[in-house]
């Protein structure tokens, strides 16, 4: 770029700093802001219910290994103990996995449903926090 064309370039955007933002971009903004809100509410509002869900199923889990667990050390046999312990270990393991499908389903689809709605919002990054969804990934 010529120093002319950097000059017009410079002066132009100095120009529009100086006169600042329009009415009608505040007033964009502020319906931006208010059509994302309920959309972020009702993302929470569904992770929170799903994880929930998860946490519940998760204790009820360890409660049905516990029970199992005593109930199999009530055998007389290694062969019974061995078998029963192998039942509950598995029944725990099948039971936490489908609860942790669950989860990752609903929280996909809570983060889905809110991206589709800011896309209707017309949400920039400023206003969309999507970038953080990865929180929700460790969990």
């Amino acid at each position: 770029m010529t120093t002319v064309k950097k000059c017009i370039v410079s002066g132009l955007f100095a120009m529009m700093l100086a006169v600042g933002l329009p009415a009608s971009a505040a007033t964009n903004e502020s319906a931006v802001i208010a059509c994302v809100k309920p959309a972020i509410a009702t993302r929470e509002a569904a992770l929170a219910a799903g994880w929930s869900a998860y946490a519940d199923a998760k204790s009820a889990a360890y409660t049905a290994r516990a029970n199992a667990l005593a109930t199999a050390y009530t055998n007389a046999t290694y062969s019974a103990l061995r078998d029963d312990v192998k039942i509950a270990w598995a029944t725990f393991r099948n039971t936490t996995k489908s609860a942790r499908s669950t989860w990752s389903r609903t929280r996909g689809a809570a983060w889905k449903t809110f991206r589709a709605a800011a896309k209707t919002c017309r949400a920039t990054s400023a206003v969309n926090d999507s970038g953080n969804a990865s929180a929700d990934n460790g969990l």
